[in-house]
């Protein structure tokens, strides 16, 4: 009787600890799904412009992939063509002194002087007809949006495959900048830098500028000078004035010198 008596007395505190265990678990459990609930996901909301008005990637109802300068920054894009590496159906290219860019499998697929492609591309807005004047606007970058499918509709001409906004940093409430340099093969060579800050009461400005110099591909056996070099500089210039309590005014112009065989001058102002 006695051993029965301890044998039953051990199994009830072996199962008052198991259901103390169990209820412990439980209850860090739940407490754990509660630090979940109101924690942070961790996801930065992306606010994009695609449709002409602010929103966040996750409620337009577009095929659009959004990136942010720091995000361009960290995978080492820094021009145009990088976006093939990080964008799906997307093919980016520079051929004769063009950009030469295709979405789904339509693009730029001709080399007559004067022709314009099938894929929209905008700065801050401003609609860059031109395949050679899209190459060297590609620094101080705030976000770039790639829109897949015809645009047509919002975006008008020349949108057949899609859109490519690039939208450059706007000025800021406080003194800042960077300055960044890199090299290449190719003898490639890039210095790229910007700074901005306040000018006065609900006045601010930014001014950026990047040079470029390569080396070309090949050689015209012909001349025997380089094909498809690079001797670029870009400068960009932005104020932003506020206008009332909740609006604002942003006037931005740049000029873009490229030397090499596929020369261009460039002047713009929006």
């Amino acid at each position: 009787m006695i051993k029965r008596i301890g044998a039953t007395a051990l199994a009830s505190t072996s199962l008052a600890m198991l259901l103390s265990g169990h209820a412990y678990a439980q209850s860090d459990y739940e407490n754990e799904r509660a630090q979940s609930r109101s924690a942070p996901s961790g996801l930065n909301e992306i606010v994009v412009t695609a449709q002409r008005r602010e929103e966040s990637l996750q409620d337009t109802s577009l095929s659009i992939t959004a990136l942010s300068g720091d995000s361009l920054q960290d995978r080492q894009i820094v021009s145009i063509t990088g976006l093939a590496e990080a964008v799906p159906n997307v093919d980016l290219g520079v051929f004769g002194g063009s950009a030469r860019f295709a979405i789904r499998g339509i693009g730029f697929d001709t080399i007559n002087p004067g022709a314009e492609g099938r894929i929209a591309y905008h700065l801050d807005g401003i609609y860059i007809g031109r395949p050679a004047a899209q190459i060297g606007t590609f620094f101080d970058v705030e976000r770039v949006e790639v829109l897949r499918g015809p645009q047509g509709t919002l975006y008008g001409r020349n949108a057949t495959g899609g859109s490519i906004n690039v939208i450059s940093r706007k000025p800021e409430d406080y003194l800042g900048g960077y300055i960044r340099a890199g090299f290449g093969n190719y003898d490639a060579l890039s210095l790229e830098g910007a700074v901005g800050g306040p000018l006065g009461e609900g006045v601010r400005a930014r001014i950026a500028a990047k040079v470029g110099d390569r080396s070309g591909y090949g050689k015209n056996l012909t001349t025997g000078k380089d094909v498809d070099d690079s001797r670029s500089q870009s400068i960009r210039a932005s104020l932003s004035f506020d206008v009332g309590s909740d609006a604002r005014l942003d006037e931005n112009g740049g000029a873009i010198f490229d030397h090499g065989s596929g020369g261009i001058v460039l002047l713009r102002a929006a």
